[in-house]
């Protein structure tokens, strides 16, 4: 089993390019649209991570749990097995699709800017969860770089090079156009992802015929159940202050959160990276009940989160002013927001990856059962803290809400490894 050191380096490199022309992204789109159009951008995004999650269906996890230790074992005889499982989760995801889109085309009716952000998430969150199921399939196969190249580095440049034709070509680009733009970018990710998951498993599978005795799109639908509450669950947690604050608050102020949401999310980039990473070997490790290999993973994701983090904590909690100048004078009314975020988004990272090892060990239920406890808790916090103390207080409301939900991750983990003796 490669070592996490060796595939965290690359796939770090390519995220922080893929990062930097994100980030470059969201300032651009940010000062283009400005804090009205970009609050409503950010709720069509916020959106479409939900719907996405729901028609993925949990595949995501899933493949990452069931694949990776038959590709480790490294027997011939697994690998149709292994397509038969993708072609089935692809077939899963395309019934989910369709289900959601019959239930949603409803909402095509609606004028104005819901209507517009409800073309563009009915037609992008199909793609979207195929593209999470490509390269959750090639971190199994232990293809980690590729797996992070096409959404983290390749679809942020493609939409950044897009909303800046739109400006050369007309000064005032509007809400739709760059959503447009977006949705082009995810297309292409798509096809770069599934081009690469379909050539990861052609190279490896005997060509004989798939087994059609292998597993089905029920057997994948009964596996996933588990993975899809936690993923509901983890998308809505993480998604929904901006949800709350958009029924709360001016668009506008909407954008500001979103604004320092995207510049303290950079204290959690290392964590992301590490996860990636650690997540099939998590799922290896555990499948040989090996104890003391978990114990080294986990405490490598926290020292190397933690660790890496804290320079950039330290500038986003001193210096909140100056990164949010960079969008603008509109943004500068977020800097206590951004502050209060990154210590928030700090405190997870020195958790590490207790979350993956929860997945990853079978214990996804007892996982979801903590997220929806998490979700009750920023919920009430959400609607306590924001009539008085408005965008901060949203922020307030999600710090304290990492804080629980890691410790008690951290606990329930500790409490499984030690039943491992």
């Amino acid at each position: 089993m490669a070592t996490i050191g060796t595939k965290v380096g690359p796939t770090l490199a390519i995220r922080t390019v893929g990062m930097g022309i994100g980030f470059m992204l969201n300032l651009y789109t940010a000062r283009v649209l400005g804090a009205d159009g970009y609050g409503i951008f950010s709720i069509a995004t916020s959106i479409l991570a939900v719907a996405a999650i729901f028609i993925n269906f949990g595949t995501e996890q899933l493949a990452i749990k069931w694949v990776t230790p038959r590709t480790l074992a490294s027997k011939s005889r697994e690998w149709p097995e292994i397509t038969q499982f993708f072609l089935s989760a692809v077939l899963l995801i395309a019934v989910s699709a369709t289900i959601c889109a019959i239930i949603a085309s409803a909402v095509l009716i609606v004028r104005g800017q819901f209507g517009v952000i409800a073309a563009f998430v009915l037609v992008a969150s199909p793609i979207v969860a195929l593209t999470m199921l490509n390269e959750a399939m090639l971190r199994a196969m232990g293809c980690v770089v590729s797996s992070t190249l096409a959404s983290q580095a390749i679809r942020p440049t493609v939409v950044l090079v897009l909303i800046f034709a739109m400006v050369f070509l007309k000064e005032d680009v509007s809400t739709s156009e760059v959503l447009f733009g977006y949705g082009f970018g995810i297309s292409l990710a798509f096809v770069i992802s599934l081009f690469w998951a379909w050539k990861s498993l052609a190279e490896r599978r005997n060509y004989d015929s798939l087994n059609s005795s292998g597993v089905s799109v029920i057997d994948v639908f009964h596996l996933t159940k588990g993975y899809l509450l936690v993923a509901i669950l983890g998308i809505v947690l993480n998604k929904v202050d901006v949800m709350v604050l958009g029924t709360k608050v001016p668009a506008a102020e909407v954008g500001q959160y979103a604004a320092a949401y995207s510049f303290g999310f950079l204290v959690l980039v290392i964590l992301q990276v590490v996860n990636l990473v650690i997540a099939p070997q998590l799922a290896a490790a555990y499948s040989e009940l090996d104890r003391r290999e978990i114990e080294r993973l986990l405490r490598l994701s926290r020292l190397m989160a933690g660790g890496l983090a804290t320079p950039i904590f330290l500038t986003l909690l001193y210096f909140p002013g100056v990164a949010l100048a960079i969008l603008g004078p509109e943004f500068i009314g977020a800097t206590n927001v951004l502050r209060i975020l990154a210590v928030g988004m700090f405190l997870n990272a020195l958790f590490g990856s207790v979350g993956n090892f929860l997945l990853m060990s079978g214990h996804e239920l007892v996982f979801a059962a903590i997220l929806a406890s998490a979700i009750l808790l920023c919920l009430v916090l959400l609607f306590l803290l924001i009539p008085a103390y408005g965008i901060e207080g949203a922020a307030i409301a999600v710090s304290l809400t990492m804080l629980f939900w890691n410790m008690l991750s951290f606990l329930f983990s500790q409490r499984f490894l030690n039943r491992l003796g």
